[in-house]
């Protein structure tokens, strides 16, 4: 495809909607870090270990991401049998926010979440991958994240609205400890909970901002900066994800695993996988 566009758009309560989407995947992988194309120049990072230049999955929805570019991540994301990809809906850098000119407070964007729900819709019709929304990110003084209930609610009810019938589970916050509390986390995900019933989930760099009553899950960020990740062995990484899965799995939340290398493309990230998601069982797929 050249396009992001749906290839049927029914009305989600119209019973040709279900028949127009593939199956739901049961294993939710990724790789959220991947090698950038040459053509690519929107959202591209570079690290004094990398031999190269790479980019992300998180701008999905980004007002000024090239079409072009978003192409070849969903290409490559297939190409490597990704199931999913997960993005924020609001990330104060990009001006990513569901209102009119990315305005806190502002009026809400019905064109904009019109073109959310297209997007989404086109690449789980046109590639086969689900979309994760995963809520607020990712730096402290976030505007976005300030703790305003009423604002939270009226944002969150707006997106979930338009995109429950095409996501599998939500994230309400990437890199949460950056700039909430853990029991702030818990009353985000209960507004979540207010307009959904499928599953809310955290990516974190650690567990304890997960533990609330109201997450449903953690995908987990590994202690070390994923720059050094081509360095980090099996063993290593197992034995922290254990850990964490000591205190998430026992309180009935699920596991995935998050983030861990900038290197997803090579051999050794290949085998940290498999030893990662052979390890656990109850480990809900690999981001990396």
């Amino acid at each position: 495809m050249s396009k992001l566009e749906p290839l049927i758009n029914v009305p989600p309560t119209s019973l040709e909607f279900a028949a127009s989407l593939p199956v739901m995947p049961t294993v939710f992988n990724c790789r959220f870090l991947y090698p950038a194309a040459d053509a690519d120049k929107y959202g591209i990072g570079t690290f004094d270990t990398y031999p190269g230049r790479y980019t992300n999955t998180l701008f999905f929805l980004e007002d000024n991401a090239p079409v072009d570019q978003l192409v070849r991540m969903l290409d490559y994301q297939k190409s490597v049998g990704a199931t999913c990809i997960p993005f924020y809906i609001a990330n104060d850098f990009s001006r990513t926010y569901p209102t009119m000119g990315g305005k806190y407070r502002g009026e809400i964007d019905e064109a904009k979440l019109d073109r959310w729900y297209a997007y989404c819709l086109a690449i789980i019709q046109g590639w086969g991958i689900w979309p994760i929304p995963m809520g607020h990110c990712c730096n402290k003084g976030s505007e976005y994240a300030q703790l305003d209930a009423n604002e939270f609610r009226r944002v969150i009810k707006a997106v979930v609205n338009k995109l429950d019938p095409l996501v599998p589970f939500w994230g309400a916050g990437w890199e949460v400890s950056e700039f909430w509390e853990p029991w702030v986390c818990d009353a985000a995900a209960s507004i979540y909970h207010e307009f959904t019933r499928k599953p809310v989930i955290l990516h974190n760099q650690g567990w304890e901002h997960a533990m609330g009553a109201n997450i449903n899950g953690l995908a987990y960020e590994w202690g070390h900066h994923p720059k050094y990740g081509q360095d980090i062995s099996v063993d290593a990484l197992r034995a922290e994800y254990k850990t964490v899965s000591d205190h998430i799995v026992p309180a009935g939340k699920a596991l995935i695993a998050g983030e861990w290398t900038v290197f997803t493309q090579t051999p050794e990230a290949a085998a940290q996988r498999k030893g990662l998601t052979g390890y656990l069982p109850w480990t809900y797929g690999a981001w990396n």
